[in-house]
């Protein structure tokens, strides 16, 4: 057989292979490996929905008592944006370090192989804004 003749052959299992993999709830492009894929990646605005810093970030899942420190991944120094979570699945509570008025409420899945991460602007309020 020519190597068009195998192409002919071949289409139609990959296409069916694709078929099977999306039905599955497989997500095609998240890659089950070592990395770790971040719960909630928070971006700290003001009020107006502009960029602005906080004295930090804090996290738990929903119903527990004591928060973690999220990590800082901003390149801004104070800092502006955080992860909240390595491959943490459900209800993340994430405020304003001692600024309970910020908190929010964020819902992370569990995919196949990762976390499905979210992405949220975390509303600094104006009590809980820096003193310059």
């Amino acid at each position: 057989m020519n190597s068009l003749t195998y192409s002919k052959l071949l289409r139609p299992l990959a296409l069916t292979a694709l078929g099977i993999l999306t039905l599955s709830g497989c997500e095609i492009g998240q890659a089950c490996d070592a990395s770790a894929y971040s719960s909630v990646n928070v971006s700290l605005v003001d009020s107006a929905g502009e960029p602005t810093t906080a004295a930090g970030v804090e996290w738990r899942l929903e119903g527990e008592t004591d928060f973690q420190a999220a990590e800082c991944v901003g390149a801004g120094e104070p800092c502006d944006d955080f992860v909240a979570g390595w491959e943490v699945a459900g209800s993340l509570e994430i405020q304003v370090v001692d600024c309970p008025e910020s908190a929010v409420v964020v819902m992370v899945e569990q995919g196949e192989c990762h976390v499905v991460s979210q992405q949220h602007d975390l509303v600094v309020p104006d009590a809980c804004m820096p003193v310059p």
